[in-house]
């Protein structure tokens, strides 16, 4: 059984404090691995070096670990384990071509080196609250009473949840996400893989996924953010806010390459970030004008 940290990824919900711990006991009752998938929450991200230890009596069986692992500047992952549970796998049984690649572990031990020394997991705790009470102040910035219903998260992974309801245009999470990446900031709704069968001649069944996106937006800036770009990331949530309900909705397809956009840049799903100069830029004659 995996930890809760794997379902963050959809709307970031953070479950009981003892929830985890309950989950351990129905994992040794029926003898099951508990497996914290860390990818995401791990590394400092949730105010401690791995989320699970939010919780001192939790101890998971394997842990997974990637992503951050190195900073965001090399591929590389890693699974931990029991000495018991890995030794299963005799030498030969199992392995990969780059299992082990030499640049990849010194990478990986470096940003460990700068995540303990800098302990950017005491840091992400104290900001982390800051950005959650800058958040909530802004709770009453919209129509009839706000448009942000719930502001929730641990560390620097936060998210807020839209009343799409109260927009008179059919303005949502995505509207506002296109107002921050306007005024220099990106963020991404939240989402869920949808599978739906469909029938096709020649193949009997073709199971097609498609993401549904949330009302709930992602905020989890890079664990180095100042207080000053924290602030700032906060000014600008607060001007799309006030203007949501006034601007156009971009079509189907410009939101599709707007998403495909976001996913390949450096402020994709985990990051988000301001961009300097960004209320400055100049667009050139032959630009398309995109009114979002």
């Amino acid at each position: 059984m995996r930890g809760p940290e794997s379902h963050l990824l959809y709307s970031i919900v953070v479950p009981d404090e003892d929830y985890l711990e309950k989950v351990q006991a129905l994992c040794m009752k029926h003898n099951v691995l508990l497996i914290c998938d860390e990818v995401q929450t791990g590394l400092a991200r949730t105010g401690k070096l791995l989320c699970f230890q939010h919780n001192p009596a939790v101890k998971p069986d394997m842990v997974l670990l990637g992503k951050a692992l190195s900073g965001g500047v090399y591929p590389v992952s890693a699974v931990l384990s029991r000495k018991d549970i890995l030794l299963q796998i005799l030498p030969g049984e199992h392995g990969s071509t780059y299992g082990g690649n030499p640049l990849a572990c010194a990478v990986a031990q470096a940003a460990l080196e700068v995540i303990v020394n800098e302990d950017l997991a005491a840091r992400a705790q104290s900001l982390g609250q800051k950005m959650r009470d800058g958040l909530n102040a802004l709770r009453g910035v919209g129509p009839n009473g706000g448009w942000i219903t719930e502001v929730r998260g641990k560390g620097l992974l936060n998210a807020i949840v839209i009343d799409e309801t109260k927009s008179t245009k059919g303005r949502g999470a995505w509207d506002l996400c296109c107002v921050f990446k306007s005024k220099g900031l990106l963020a991404k709704p939240t989402h869920v893989n949808m599978c739906v069968p469909s029938l096709f001649p020649i193949a009997s069944v073709l199971i097609l996924t498609y993401l549904v996106f949330c009302s709930s937006i992602r905020l989890a800036p890079p664990l180095i953010i100042t207080e000053e770009q924290l602030t700032k990331i906060l000014s600008i949530i607060k001007e799309s806010l006030e203007v949501l309900d006034t601007v156009s909705s971009p079509p189907l397809l410009l939101r599709f390459c707007i998403d495909s956009t976001l996913i390949g840049s450096r402020a994709s799903l985990l990051q988000l970030e301001v961009i300097p100069g960004a209320d400055n830029h100049h667009k050139k004659e032959d630009e398309p004008v995109v009114d979002l």
